[in-house]
C-alpha cells in the first residue's frame, strides 16, 4: 500500500486505524463498526452503487458482501486487498475472481472476530496482543467455547476461563497428577497426540518455552470419550514490563487455547475412509464429462483395462470401446438424458491396453451441473469375462442336450430338478418352470426315485465309475407309462462334494417287446425243439458205429450231423439272446487274458493265431465276457479264414486306458454296414445266424460299455469296447 493515488489506495498505516470499505450488506458494516477497540473505520457503499465509484474512495481493505456482485474486472486494478464474505449459498465461484485475497464464510450470530483477524492479516497490521488484557480479549472473543488459560514459564496457571474445567474432569482424577504439578503434565494425562502415543502427549510436554504450530497441534482424549479431538494453540505474550497490564505477567508467559474440532476431524476421517473405499473397490468406478472424456477412474478400473490411471485421464472413452459398442453406450445414454430411465446397465466388451478384450457389466447414471444441464456419466464396471465364458459353455451344452432326441434332465445333490430339455417336456408334459426346484419323484414316483438314489450312492462309492443305468416306468403326457432305461452320469465334483447328476432317458418299449417275443420263442425252442434235436443228433453220431455204411451213405450221414450241429448252435444263440436280457449282471474282477484264452480254446479256430497285446483286470461278468470273446473269435475265423490273426489289447488315450479291443486281419467290415452289423439277423454269410454280433452288442450294453467298429490289422475289423472299469493292483 505505497501508492495513495492508486485505486483503492491506503487510508492509513499499519500502526494507525484501518479504513475498511464494505460493499453491500449494511448489517455487516454496522457489525464491524460496533466492535470496540478494533482499530478500524468502516465505510459502506450500497450494493447497487456503480462499481466505478469505488475507485475514488480511499481504503485499506475492501470487504465484499456475498449478496452483491460488483464489477470484478475493475477490482483487478485495486492495490488494496479484497475479502469476500458471505454465506455458503451466496458465495460465488471464486475461481473466476482471482483478485480476491480471502474468501470467508459468514459466522453465525454476527460474530466478526475471524473477519477482523483476516482483515488485519491481509493489511499487514500486527495481531500479537500487547497486553494481557488485550490477549485475553482476543482469544476469548475468537475462541467461543474454547478452553483458554494463562500460564507462566513453569507451567503454572495464572488465569483460566470456565471452559478449562471441562477438559480436567474430576471423574478422571485418578489418572491426573497432583494439583500442584505442572498443568502440562496434568493435560498430558488427559490428551494424547494424533499418532496415538500411549503415555501422554509429547507435544504438550514440550510446550513450555516453545511456540506452538501456526495451525495448532491436534490432540485426542486419552481417557473417557475416545472419539473426540482437540486442537491446541499457543500465543506468547510480550516481554515488555510496561505492557504487563493490571494482571501482570513476566518473561515466558503465554496464552494457551484448546478448541474442540471433533466434527472437522471426523469429517476428514470419513472422507479419507470414503476415498480409500472408492480407490480399492472391487468394481471399477469412473466419471465421464459430457464430451465422453474420462475425468476420474479408480485404480481398480485402470488395472482392469491394463493402464496406469494417468494414461486414461482426459482420454475419450472410445479408446476403450469398439465402434459398435460405442454406439450401444451412446444409445443407452440418450435414453437417460431424455429421462426415460434413471440409470442404465448394459453388458459390453472393453478393449484392454494389450489388445485383449474383456466382458464387462456397466451400471451408470447421468450427473448434472448446478443449473440442471447434462454434465456426463458416472458408473461402476464389473469384469464378467469368466461368467460370460461359463454362460457360453452352458449354451453350447444346452444346444447339444436339445439336439438329443431322448429326454434329458439335470438334478442337484438333493435330487431336485435343475434343467429339463424340450424332449423331456414333450414326453412327460412337465416343463422346466413347473419342475425347477421340485424333487424328481414328482415325475417318476418314489420307488424309481429311490432306485436312482441307490445307483448314485453306488457310483459315489466306486471311484472308477461315473455312469450307470436302471429301468423305470416313465409317465407319458397322453397317459400311461413308457418302459424307460435311465442312464445316470455324475456331474464333476467341486472340491470333492457331490454336485448332482444328469439323467438321459431312453424309450425301450421296442426292446421290451423283442425281449418278450424272444422269451416266448426261447421257451418253444428249449422244450419243443431241443429234445427232438438232441435225439436226432445222438442217432446221427452213433449210426456209423452200428451200421456198416457205404462211402456215399456215410457222406450223407455226416452232412446230416453237421446240419444238426448248426441247428444246435442256432438254438444256443437264440437262447443266449433271450436270456441275456433277463439275467442281472453280477460284476467282479476278471483277467482279460485268462478269459480270452479260455474262449479261444472253446471255439473251433483251426490254424488261427491268438495274440494278447496287453494284460489287465477289468470289472465284468465273467461268463458273459467269455461269450463275448467266443462270438468275436468265431466271427473272425469265419470271415478271415482258418489262418487268421486275432489280437486282444487295450484301448488307450491321452487320459489313460478306456477299455479293450478284439481285432483281426480279415477282409474287414464295410463302412456302410457297420451301423447294421449288430442288428438281429444281419449276416454277411449265407449260413450265418445273424445273432452272434447281436449277442456281443447285448453283452456290452448290459455292462454299460460302448462298442465301435474301426479298421483293424491290415484292413481287418477291430471291435473297441470303452467305458470299461479297470481294477487297480491295489483293488485287485
Amino acid at each position: 500500500m505505497s501508492n495513495a493515488d492508486a485505486p483503492g489506495g491506503p487510508a492509513g498505516q499499519a500502526d494507525e486505524e484501518l479504513t475498511v470499505l464494505v460493499v453491500g450488506s449494511e448489517a455487516l458494516a454496522n457489525q464491524l463498526s460496533g466492535v470496540d477497540g478494533a482499530g478500524i473505520t468502516v465505510r459502506r457503499l450500497p450494493a447497487d452503487t456503480d462499481a466505478t465509484a469505488v475507485a475514488d474512495v480511499p481504503f485499506d481493505c475492501l470487504v465484499v458482501s456475498g449478496d452483491c456482485d460488483p464489477d470484478w474486472e475493475l477490482l483487478r486494478d485495486f492495490e488494496a486487498p479484497v475479502v469476500l464474505y458471505g454465506g455458503v449459498d451466496d458465495l460465488p465461484d471464486v475461481s473466476l475472481h482471482r483478485n480476491v485475497d480471502v474468501v470467508l464464510e459468514r459466522r453465525p450470530k454476527g460474530d466478526t472476530s475471524l473477519l477482523l483477524e483476516k482483515i488485519r492479516a491481509v493489511t499487514g497490521a500486527t495481531t500479537a496482543p500487547s497486553t494481557l488484557s488485550d490477549a485475553i480479549e482476543t482469544v476469548t472473543s475468537a475462541g467461543g467455547t474454547a478452553a483458554t488459560f494463562l500460564v507462566d514459564a513453569d507451567g503454572q496457571v495464572r488465569w483460566s476461563n470456565v471452559a478449562l474445567a471441562a477438559y480436567l474432569p474430576s471423574a478422571a482424577g485418578e489418572h491426573l497428577p497432583p494439583e500442584s504439578a505442572s498443568l502440562y503434565d496434568r493435560l498430558a494425562a488427559v490428551f494424547r497426540s494424533r499418532d496415538g502415543t500411549a503415555d501422554g502427549s509429547p507435544a504438550l510436554a514440550d510446550l513450555a518455552g516453545s511456540t506452538a504450530e501456526p495451525d495448532g497441534t491436534l490432540l485426542q482424549l486419552a481417557v473417557g470419550d475416545q472419539g473426540r479431538y482437540y486442537r491446541h494453540y499457543s500465543y506468547p505474550l510480550a516481554d515488555d514490563a510496561e505492557a504487563a497490564g493490571e494482571h501482570g505477567h513476566g518473561r515466558g508467559d503465554r496464552i494457551e487455547v484448546l478448541q474442540d474440532v471433533t466434527a472437522t476431524v471426523g469429517n476428514h476421517d470419513r472422507l479419507a475412509l470414503f476415498e480409500s473405499l472408492v480407490e480399492n473397490a472391487q468394481d471399477g468406478l469412473f466419471v465421464l464429462n459430457a464430451d465422453w472424456q474420462v475425468e476420474y477412474l479408480n485404480r481398480t478400473y485402470a488395472r482392469m483395462l491394463g493402464y496406469e490411471r494417468e494414461q486414461l485421464l482426459g482420454t475419450h472413452v472410445a479408446q476403450q470401446l469398439s465402434p459398435g459398442e460405442m454406439r450401444r453406450a451412446q444409445a443407452a445414454t440418450e435414453r437417460l438424458i431424455d429421462g426415460e430411465n434413471d440409470s442404465a446397465e448394459i453388458d459390453i466388451t472393453l478393449q484392454r491396453g494389450d489388445g485383449a478384450e474383456i466382458d464387462a457389466s456397466v451400471h451408470f447414471w447421468p450427473w448434472r451441473t448446478d443449473d440442471g444441464r447434462y454434465g456426463g456419466l458416472m458408473g461402476a464396471v464389473r469384469d464378467i469375462t469368466e461368467r460370460k465364458a461359463r454362460e457360453r459353455e452352458l449354451e453350447r451344452y444346452e444346444a447339444i442336450v436339445q439336439a438329443v432326441g431322448d429326454p434329458v434332465c439335470t438334478l442337484d445333490a438333493e435330487g431336485q430338478f435343475v434343467y429339463v430339455n424340450d424332449a423331456f417336456e414333450e414326453r412327460t408334459g412337465y416343463d422346466l418352470d413347473t419342475l425347477r426346484g421340485k424333487p424328481v419323484s414328482i415325475v417318476i414316483g418314489s420307488e424309481a426315485a429311490e432306485a436312482g438314489e441307490s445307483l448314485v450312492r453306488e457310483l459315489l462309492a466306486d471311484s472308477g465309475r461315473t455312469t450307470g443305468t436302471f429301468e423305470l416306468q416313465l409317465p407319458a403326457r397322453e397317459g400311461g407309462t413308457i418302459p424307460t432305461e435311465c442312464q445316470i452320469a455324475l456331474l464333476p465334483a467341486d472340491g470333492g462334494a457331490y454336485q448332482g447328476a444328469v439323467a438321459v432317458m431312453r424309450d425301450i418299449t421296442r426292446l421290451k417287446r423283442r425281449e418278450e417275443r424272444l422269451s416266448k420263442f426261447a421257451g418253444v425252442v428249449s422244450h419243443d425243439l431241443r429234445n427232438p434235436l438232441d435225439v436226432a443228433l445222438g442217432r446221427a453220431e452213433v449210426l456209423p458205429e452200428i451200421v456198416d455204411l457205404d462211402e456215399e451213405t456215410e457222406f450223407h450221414v455226416a452232412e446230416i450231423h453237421d446240419s444238426l450241429k448248426r441247428m444246435e448252435h442256432l438254438i444256443r444263440d437264440v437262447l443266449a439272446v433271450a436270456r441275456h436280457g433277463e439275467t442281472a449282471v453280477d460284476l467282479g474282477s476278471v483277467d482279460i487274458e485268462t478269459v480270452a484264452r479260455d474262449a479261444w480254446s472253446s471255439v473251433e479256430t483251426g490254424d488261427a493265431e491268438l495274440r494278447i497285446a496287453a494284460i489287465a483286470r477289468i470289472t465284468a461278468h465273467r461268463s458273459r465276457l467269455l461269450r463275448l470273446f467266443e462270438n468275436l473269435f468265431r466271427n473272425a475265423t469265419e470271415h478271415a479264414g482258418p489262418d487268421a490273426l486275432v489280437e486282444v489289447g487295450l484301448v488307450e488315450s491321452t487320459t489313460g486306458v478306456e477299455g479293450f479291443y478284439v481285432a483281426d486281419d480279415g477282409p474287414g467290415i464295410p463302412a456302410d454296414q457297420r451301423g447294421r452289423i449288430f442288428d438281429d439277423g444281419f449276416s454277411t454269410t449265407a449260413d450265418g445266424t445273424g445273432l452272434g454280433l447281436s449277442i456281443v452288442s447285448e453283452i456290452a450294453r448290459a455292462h454299460d460299455w460302448s462298442v465301435e467298429i474301426v479298421e483293424g490289422i491290415d484292413g481287418g475289423a477291430r471291435f473297441e469296447f470303452t467305458g470299461v472299469s479297470l481294477v487297480s493292483e491295489h483293488d485287485g
